[in-house]
């Protein structure tokens, strides 16, 4: 793999192979646009290196791990045995010298928790993006995994606080539209 497109929220586990690079120099860099994918370029001497590994100790032995051909299966609840149903505004406005905020529910990230789902309970969550470019979220103390993403009516949205869905739900691996539904499982 030569690159990828990871979001500022997002996560992800990655396997490197270092085992034939000894003494050389690996670096990470960016070259996504903030916002993505419409926004300013990359400052090549600040945001765009991520990190560097300099690959100095040989192998203590032979590696002999592998990368296994399945990961496992992933066990989906039933829709039905969802205890709650939540819709959480994902809005972005800017701060009173022009600097983006990203809010949910029209709260910033150190305002006091809203959310407190109980301990062993499976919810749906709506993140609602009212905005016309990417708004990544990760969740703190919780599992949970996306069922989908859909389009909608913004501006209806907007108006109303109602949901007007313009297409039908895309499963995570091909989503690119603007809302999505995460299950929380703890």
């Amino acid at each position: 793999m030569k690159s990828l497109l990871l979001a500022p929220a997002e996560r992800l586990d990655v396997i490197i192979d270092f085992s034939n690079l000894g003494g050389k120099m690996i670096t990470l860099k960016n070259d996504a646009p903030t916002h993505f994918p419409i926004g300013d370029p990359v400052d090549p001497d600040s945001t765009g290196i991520i990190m560097q590994f300099r690959v100095t100790k040989p192998l203590s032995n032979i590696d002999t791990s592998v990368i296994p051909a399945f990961m496992g299966s992933i066990e989906w609840p039933a829709e039905y045995t969802a205890s709650n149903h939540r819709y959480l505004q994902l809005s972005e406005e800017k701060d009173q010298y022009g600097r983006p905020l990203f809010l949910l529910d029209q709260k910033k990230w150190d305002d006091p928790i809203t959310e407190h789902p109980h301990v062993g309970s499976t919810e749906i969550w709506n993140f609602i993006n009212t905005d016309g470019d990417d708004h990544p979220i990760h969740i703190h103390l919780v599992q949970f995994q996306l069922l989908d993403r859909c389009s909608f009516d913004v501006d209806y949205y907007k108006q109303t606080k109602k949901i007007k869905y313009t297409s039908r739900p895309i499963p995570p691996h091909s989503a690119t539209e603007l809302t999505f539904v995460a299950r929380q499982l703890t």
